[in-house]
């Protein structure tokens, strides 16, 4: 079945009254609707009905959502076996570890995933949700472009390094934005995250920010913002942009550096096949001279 045009609802009930059945993408806003557990088994109910639902945005923010709510809907995502895409929005809610581990093993049964978003800012996740999330998105193995936000809540330099193997097994990933400010991660675990996600294969595009919540409060705090952009070998010229200097939406100062990664095999080719031929004209000259 072919995806048609987003069908967009912000009320609860005018979803749930629509033909759920033919319904293939799917843009679903419940921010800050103040919603009960029974409005999402509600919502849960109506969501199993779409079973031709392929793409779908979910904005679940700002509704005080426990780990209960969490993991009622992630028994029932999980049985959205055919989409392709999902947008995820649970920011401002007060989901603990075990929502977090709920939601993991949901979306470990979304075989068909490739576009994968979860926002998850401001909840009370620690270092089990987070290896427990992490653990079902690698199941993810046909996922090609991946979107984490973590900040803000209470995650360890632990949950980091397990996060940084854990990437390595998505092996169709092209495009990584992870968000991690706010936590209580050391700089040093962030840039050992960072090495690891520069040996993804695939990888074309990542942006990785953070922040450490345990810096001085006194001071300004600052939010690494380190954008790396892998290009494939090409003939055209590439120019090293310049770093920018800008605010985030914390209006905290944040610092964002573009690099470019070259590779120099085929420069190298050339230098050798100039020497050759440097070599060739030295030969030539000598015969003559002798001659």
């Amino acid at each position: 079945m072919n995806i048609q045009e987003a069908q967009h609802f912000k009320l609860l009930q005018n979803f749930l009254n629509s033909s759920l059945v033919g319904l293939t993408n799917l843009d679903i806003n419940l921010y800050n609707k103040k919603i009960s557990f029974q409005d999402v088994q509600d919502l849960s109910s109506g969501l199993v009905k779409c079973i031709n639902l392929q793409k779908m945005k979910l904005n679940l923010e700002f509704n005080k959502l426990c780990h209960k709510s969490a993991s009622h809907l992630g028994s029932v995502l999980s049985k959205c076996s055919q989409l392709s895409s999902i947008e995820l929005n649970l920011q401002v809610n007060e989901i603990s570890d075990q929502g977090a581990s709920e939601l993991g093993q949901a979306i470990s049964k979304l075989i068909k995933i490739q576009n994968l978003e979860i926002d998850l800012v401001f909840n009370q996740i620690g270092e089990q949700g987070t290896s427990d999330l992490m653990f079902g998105v690698i199941r993810c193995n046909k996922v090609q472009h991946l979107k984490l936000d973590l900040g803000e809540n209470r995650i360890r330099d632990k949950s980091i390094q397990s996060l940084g193997i854990a990437l390595l097994k998505l092996s169709c990933l092209q495009t990584l934005f992870l968000d991690f400010r706010g936590n209580q991660i050391a700089k040093t675990s962030n840039k050992q995250l960072e090495s690891r996600i520069y040996k993804i294969i695939r990888l074309t595009y990542y942006q990785l920010s953070y922040r450490n919540a345990q810096e001085d409060s006194d001071q300004d705090e600052e939010n690494y913002l380190e954008e790396i952009e892998l290009e494939e070998e090409s003939e055209e010229e590439t120019e090293n942009q310049d770093s920018q200097l800008e605010y985030d939406d914390y209006g905290l100062e944040e610092i964002e550096l573009v690099h470019k990664k070259y590779k120099d095999d085929q420069v190298s080719q050339n230098k050798i096949i100039q020497n050759d031929e440097e070599s060739d004209q030295s030969n030539q000259l000598a015969d003559i001279f002798y001659d």
